[in-house]
Parts: structure tokens; C-alpha cells; sequence
């Protein structure tokens, strides 16, 4: 089963939690991170890590520091990325693909 690592800010929680069960109806097997691991980034890193490509839950196109670095490690690891709007900051369109329907991750 093909797993997706649902990135976004802590302050569209609820976004994200959503995104990743539609993304699970899909077929998928979801990893998300959540407020208060302990692990931290590096928790981040280790689901990125594990997962086959990154959703980037981004309700008014726009990133923090922790997604941005998610971001960083996933290229650097290779993994597609999809995001709900296109990303500017930091300008790394060039890596992602947005996509108007979560049925287009598969």
C-alpha cells in the first residue's frame, strides 16, 4: 500500500486531519504528525522518510518553517510532492504538483 506523508501548519490542523481521511479513502496508508511529539521535527522526518510521497495541506497557499522544512527534506530524499495550492514561499513550484482533487494522487 502506497503511503502519503500529509504536511501542513499545526494552524490548519483540521485541514489536514481531513485531507488525510479522504486520502485513506482513497487507499493510502496516511502518516500525519500531530501537536506535542515528542520527536519533533525529526518525527517529521522520520514519516517522510517512510512515506512515498508528500501532500501538502495548504488551505491559503502558504507554508510555515516546519512545512518548509519538510519540504527541504523531501526533496533532498527524492519524494513527489502534491500540494492543495501552489507554493511560493519558498519558491519550490518547480518540485510539486498541485492537484484540484486528492483522487489525482492516485
Amino acid at each position: 500500500m502506497k503511503k502519503i506523508y500529509v504536511a501542513g501548519s499545526f494552524k490548519d490542523l483540521d485541514t489536514s486531519r481531513q485531507a488525510a481521511r479522504e486520502i485513506e479513502k482513497l487507499g493510502f496508508h496516511v502518516l500525519i504528525s500531530a501537536p506535542g511529539d515528542p520527536k519533533g521535527i525529526d518525527g517529521c522526518f522520520e514519516r517522510i522518510e517512510m512515506a512515498d510521497a508528500i501532500y501538502v495541506s495548504n488551505p491559503r497557499g502558504e507554508t510555515g518553517k516546519s512545512v518548509s522544512l519538510d519540504l527541504g527534506f523531501a526533496i533532498a530524499r527524492g519524494k513527489s510532492i502534491f500540494a492543495m495550492k501552489p507554493i511560493t514561499d519558498p519558491p519550490i513550484s518547480h518540485h510539486t504538483k498541485v492537484i484540484a482533487e486528492l483522487k489525482e494522487l492516485t
